[in-house]
Parts: C-alpha cells; structure tokens; sequence
C-alpha cells in the first residue's frame, strides 16, 4: 500500500472516539508494518490500544507522534474522496493523513 492508498484505507474506517471502531485501523497499520519488518508493540486492550513501532536502535530517538481516533460525524464523512490532488473526508487532515505518511 502507498501512503495515499493506506491514508484513505483509513479514513474509511468510522474510528470514533470510545467506540468498538476505535481500534480498526491499527489492523491496516500492524498489516503495514508487517510487510515492512518494523518492530512495534501494542500496548492496552481495544479500543484503548496504543501502538508503538521502531526503526533501528540507539541515538538519536525521534518521535513521530498522531492518533486514530476521530469525532462523530454523517456517514458520507466517511467515504474518503480525492479532488485537486487532496483527500477529504473524516481524519484526513487530523489525523489519518499524517499517520499515513509516518
């Protein structure tokens, strides 16, 4: 998968805050890392999951930072579009894109 192709696999996914969906897309995110041979480690239970991944060892230590979870909205939020070269839809912006793309 792509960054574009994964950034809109996961604005797909209605992962709203404190719902069963939360958790849904760190299933594309471990499936990516996978394919890649990064290590990562998750911590708590869904939907409270948080994922941990790592390239190489020693220093420097850089954190790239972003979340999943997003804010209730109409289900047509939910169907990412490409217009102009830009994606829009739920968490494209904040903050599926930039997840993608780390």
């Amino acid at each position: 998968m792509n960054v574009k192709e994964l950034a809109i696999a996961l604005v797909q996914i209605p992962s709203i805050t404190d719902s069963f969906h939360e958790a849904k897309p760190l299933n594309i995110i471990r499936k990516e890392l996978n394919r890649h041979n990064t290590s990562y480690q998750c911590i708590g239970k869904a939907p409270k999951q948080n994922l941990v991944a790592w390239i190489g060892s020693g220093k420097p230590v850089v954190v790239l930072n972003s979340h999943i979870d997003v804010v209730n909205a109409h289900a047509r939020m939910f169907l990412p579009r490409v217009s102009g070269g830009k994606l829009y839809g739920r968490g494209a912006a904040d903050a599926k894109g930039p997840l993608a793309a780390m």
